[in-house]
């Protein structure tokens, strides 16, 4: 009997460490840094701490637009700050597929800001500037 039960311990223990696995493991974190749009050129930062900006110079001192970004690996969604880019206050979502940690394919799901469409959804490739 106390066999069947340490077997039957250790199964459960050997289940639960490979259903566990990386916590790590999805891309939820590639997203972070800058990167350059390949329609425009502008820089894209996004920042651990939810917000973003879009430059058409790394090292200009004022954006084109700025806001905030929710990303779940899986799903980009930006919000412009209000008198930013399109107007202000907007959001678009996009679809992300991340091809290497420095190049980004997005496809857009909802966005009324028509110039943020055509320049975010041409791909992004991680900027070395």
């Amino acid at each position: 009997m106390r066999r069947t039960i340490a077997t039957l311990a250790l199964m459960v223990l050997v289940l639960s460490a490979t259903g566990c696995g990386d916590a790590d493991s999805d891309d939820s974190d590639v997203i972070y840094g800058t990167w350059v749009t390949e329609a425009e050129g502008k820089y894209q930062t996004f920042n651990e701490d939810g917000s973003w900006t879009a430059k058409t110079d790394p090292d200009a001192s004022a954006s084109r637009d700025e806001g905030t970004f929710t990303f779940d690996g899986e799903t980009l969604t930006v919000i412009s700050d209000p008198g930013q880019g399109c107007g202000g206050g907007e959001q678009g979502s996009y679809e992300v597929e991340v091809v290497d940690e420095d190049t980004l394919n997005l496809t857009v799901i909802d966005d009324s800001c028509t110039p943020r469409v055509a320049d975010i959804a041409s791909g992004m490739t991680r900027s070395t500037a």
